[in-house]
C-alpha cells in the first residue's frame, strides 16, 4: 500500500502547486512532472523535451538527474541548453502517435532513438517510459523517464504509475483556463494566430456594417530579430525566455482591447482596435524604445535581443484581412532591410 500512498500524496502535490495556475506556470508544472517523476520511479533522469514545430525538433525543456546515492545533479541546464534531436529521424517521432506509455529495454541498442542527452550528462540508458504530452490536440512533447542500471527495468506497476503521472498532467493542462486554451499559444500564454485572424475578420465585418469612414484599425507585424543567432548561441530554452520577455513587454504597451498574437515561431501580430495609423506609430515607437531598455537575463548573462515592425492600417492599405497581414508583412521586411530595431508604415511604393 505503501507505493499507492506515495502516487495520491504526488498527485496531490501537483494540484496544491498548482491550485491557481495560469499560463506563466506551465513550465512549473514541466518541471515538478520530471521532479516527481524521477523522484518517484527512482530514475536516473527524467525529461521533458520540448517540440518545436517549425523547426522540427525536440529540444530540452526540463530534466531532472539523480546520481546512485539518489542526489539530484546540478548544472544540468548549462550541459543540455544546445540540445536538439532531429523530430522525423528519430523513434520518438512514432512514440508521439502512440496514446499509451512506451517502454524501451536495453536504450543503446535502439537504432533510432537519439541518446544526445544522456551522452551531455555522462549516462549510459538501459531502461526507458516514454509519453506524448498534447494540449489542445497538438502535440507539444515527450516526458521520458531514464534509469541506467540494466538489472533495474520498469516492470508493469511502473509504466502504471508513469501513465498515471503523466495522464493527470495531461489532465491538469485541458483544466487550467480550458475555454481559453482553444485560442492561445501553448509557449507564450498570448492568443494565436487563429484567434487573431477571427478577430481581424470580426472587425472588418462590424466596419463594413456601420460604414464610417473614421473607424478603422491597425495590423502590426513584428519579427526578433536574429532568432536563430540567439537559439544557436544560448540554446532553444533560452530563446523560449526571450519570447517570453518580448510578450511580456509588448503586452505592456497595449491597450486592454488591443489583441497581441503569436503569429509562428519568433513573429508576433497585433491588432491595434479603433486606432488610425498616428497612435499606431506612438505605441510601435514606445514598444521599440521598452524593448530597447528592457533586458532578458539568463544565469546572469544578459542576452541581447531587438525586433522590427510593420505596420499596415484597415481601409487604407486594403479591406480584406489577407491584404492587410500581407501587407504589414512586407513593411516588417523593410524594417529588417533598414537595419532592424525599427519599424515601417506600408506604402504601395513597397510592392504587393
Amino acid at each position: 500500500m505503501v507505493k499507492p500512498l506515495q502516487l495520491l500524496n504526488v498527485l496531490n502535490d501537483f494540484s496544491e502547486n498548482l491550485r491557481d495556475a495560469n499560463y506563466s506556470d506551465i513550465n512549473h508544472l514541466y518541471s515538478l512532472t520530471v521532479l516527481y517523476c524521477a523522484e518517484y520511479l527512482m530514475c536516473t533522469r527524467a525529461s521533458f523535451l520540448r517540440y518545436n514545430k517549425e523547426e522540427q525538433i525536440l529540444y530540452h525543456g526540463a530534466t531532472v538527474m539523480f546520481n546512485d546515492a539518489r542526489e539530484m545533479a546540478v548544472n544540468i541546464e548549462e550541459k543540455l541548453k544546445h540540445i536538439t534531436i532531429p523530430f522525423k529521424a528519430d523513434y520518438r517521432a512514432s512514440i508521439s502517435l502512440e496514446p499509451e506509455t512506451t517502454a524501451v529495454s536495453d536504450v543503446a541498442k535502439h537504432p533510432n532513438l537519439s541518446r544526445v542527452i544522456d551522452d551531455a550528462l555522462g549516462i549510459t540508458p538501459k531502461h526507458a517510459l516514454f509519453a506524448p504530452l498534447y494540449l489542445n490536440d497538438e502535440f507539444i512533447g515527450i516526458i521520458e523517464a531514464v534509469r541506467a542500471s540494466p538489472s533495474d527495468d520498469f516492470d508493469s506497476t511502473d509504466r502504471v504509475y508513469f501513465s498515471i503521472l503523466t495522464n493527470f498532467v495531461a489532465t491538469l493542462l485541458s483544466g487550467i483556463r480550458s475555454s481559453d486554451w482553444a485560442i492561445r499559444d501553448a509557449l507564450t500564454g498570448i492568443y494565436n494566430v487563429n484567434f487573431f485572424k477571427q478577430t481581424c475578420d470580426q472587425l472588418i465585418t462590424e466596419n463594413e456594417r456601420r460604414q464610417h469612414e473614421d473607424s478603422t484599425f491597425c495590423v502590426a507585424m513584428i519579427d526578433i530579430d536574429n532568432f536563430k543567432t540567439i537559439n544557436d548561441t544560448y540554446g532553444h530554452k533560452v530563446g523560449d525566455l526571450v519570447l517570453r520577455h518580448v510578450v511580456q513587454v509588448i503586452a505592456a504597451c497595449l491597450r486592454k482591447n488591443d489583441v497581441l498574437a503569436r503569429f509562428g515561431g519568433d513573429e508576433f501580430c497585433i491588432v491595434f482596435k479603433g486606432c488610425p495609423m498616428t497612435n499606431a506609430r506612438i505605441v510601435c515607437e514606445r514598444i521599440l524604445e521598452r524593448i530597447r531598455n528592457e533586458k532578458t537575463m539568463s544565469d546572469d548573462k544578459v542576452i541581447p535581443h531587438s525586433i522590427s515592425i510593420g505596420v499596415a492600417e484597415y481601409r487604407s492599405h486594403g479591406t480584406k484581412r489577407e491584404d492587410i497581414m500581407h501587407f504589414a508583412d512586407i513593411a516588417m521586411y523593410r524594417s529588417k532591410n533598414r537595419g532592424k530595431n525599427c519599424y515601417t508604415i506600408y506604402s504601395s511604393e513597397m510592392g504587393t
